[in-house]
């Protein structure tokens, strides 16, 4: 198996999936940092087998009823990103920066109201 290969499609297919959408604000892709992630035996990332990504919404936007504030998730109201803001970007082995696309069911609903519709 070709791990560039693999690299490689999932690097296009993270930029198709933004590609899908015209965010209008400063976003970036979070994920809520779990305790049970961080201690001994755990990998250390503050991931957990259900961690999902969310937006992460860095300054404050409204856009009719939906509005957040800055280093918020887009899918809860009042929340803040924590743990230094953690971010979900990491270098591959090329040393590109890596952002992973959005899996939060929740954040995903929101987000399609900015999906770009290709004369459809």
């Amino acid at each position: 198996m070709s791990d560039g290969a693999d690299g490689e499609a999932a690097r296009v297919q993270r930029a198709e999936f933004y590609d899908r959408y015209h965010i209008p604000f400063d976003h970036d892709a979070a994920i809520k940092v779990r305790r049970s992630g961080l201690l001994r035996g755990s990998s250390g990332t503050g991931h957990a087998r259900d961690t999902v990504v969310h937006l992460h919404v860095k300054e404050p936007f409204s856009a009719g009823r939906l509005s957040r504030g800055a280093d918020s998730y887009l899918c809860e109201k009042g929340s803040t990103v924590d743990f230094q803001g953690r971010e979900e970007r990491h270098k591959n082995d090329d040393g590109e920066t890596v952002i992973p696309a959005v899996t939060c069911e929740t954040c995903l609903d929101r987000m399609e109201r900015w999906e770009v519709n290709d004369g459809q």
